[in-house]
């Protein structure tokens, strides 16, 4: 159970840009999707500033923003503004032993969730000192991120499936990530382009990011 904490001064970190309704937007949503959507709202998982973009690319610093709501949600449901989701997350890594939250590792990325989730293990850079959070996140790195993100929660059941052929081009699958797709499949988190397809290196849609993180929620 959190202990209660005194508020702390705003800064930049915690501007927001609000919906233009008071209502989640759904007008450019996949039929598919809707109910995931709302699932993440209901669920406190949703981020609103990705409601005009469903369709669109997400990029790493929006997946980032999608992981560290559902960490922060996962052991504090009532979590529900985003100063509440940044103290939530300080008492994760309290708890955790970690003090050094990695600020300032990337040279082109400071921003508190991407030093969070680096300084737990579940994100990595670009191996050249940089993050690239404007760069759109391919499918292997979503599932690597996905399959970390349950591992840290320590909840969840994580399936390690034995070696089988899941996809046609299992061999295009990086290998730091075989066995993070092997497992999201195999936990029904995260599936290919089709039944014979998983696509590594292309692009996943915030759509689809929201219906995974809402998957990993209710994964026990």
């Amino acid at each position: 159970e959190f202990k209660e904490y005194a508020q702390r001064e705003f800064t930049a970190n915690d501007d927001v840009e609000l919906p233009a309704r008071d209502y989640l937007l759904l007008d450019n949503a996949g039929q598919w999707s809707v109910p995931e959507i709302e699932k993440a709202a209901a669920c406190n998982l949703m981020i609103y500033e990705l409601c005009d973009k469903y369709s669109e690319p997400i990029t790493r610093y929006e997946f980032c923003k999608l992981a560290y709501r559902l960490i922060a949600t996962e052991f504090s449901p009532n979590s529900d503004s985003r100063m509440g989701v940044g103290l939530v997350m300080q008492d994760v890594l309290n708890e955790r032993g970690i003090s050094d939250v990695g600020v300032g590792k990337f040279s082109d990325c400071d921003f508190s969730e991407v030093a969070a989730l680096t300084s737990i293990g579940i994100i990595n850079g670009m191996g050249d000192g940089t993050f690239c959070p404007d760069s759109c996140i391919t499918r292997e790195q979503a599932a690597a991120i996905l399959c970390r993100t349950a591992e840290f929660l320590g909840n969840k059941t994580i399936i390690r499936p034995q070696y089988e052929k899941m996809f046609d081009d299992e061999n295009c699958i990086s290998d730091w990530a075989k066995s993070s797709v092997a497992s999201m499949k195999a936990m029904g988190i995260m599936e290919g382009i089709s039944e014979k397809e998983f696509a590594p290196a292309q692009t996943y849609t915030v759509e689809q990011a929201i219906a995974t993180m809402v998957r990993l929620y209710e994964c026990g």
